[in-house]
């Protein structure tokens, strides 16, 4: 059982994800869990950051991260 503390957290793939072909893992906690993409038609290479939408027995169903938000220091002149 998975607790909901899970989901919306961050994952790192190890192994590209594509539905199509039925691969994929990601990395959480340090353990190594099958993956795949919860919006069809998406792939995620290895070393993408994303996030956990739902677990699906032992399969962790991701989308993709949004880039954290930057504040953009002044120039210097």
């Amino acid at each position: 059982i998975v607790a909901p503390a899970v989901l919306l957290r961050k994952a790192v793939v190890k192994g590209r994800i594509d539905n199509e072909a039925g691969t994929g893992t990601a990395i959480l906690a340090g353990e190594t869990w099958l993956a795949r993409a919860a919006v069809e038609g998406e792939t995620f290479e290895p070393n993408t950051v994303v996030v956990i939408t739902s677990v699906s027995g032992a399969k962790l169903m991701v989308k993709a991260a949004q880039p954290e938000h930057r504040v953009e220091q002044p120039k210097e002149e």
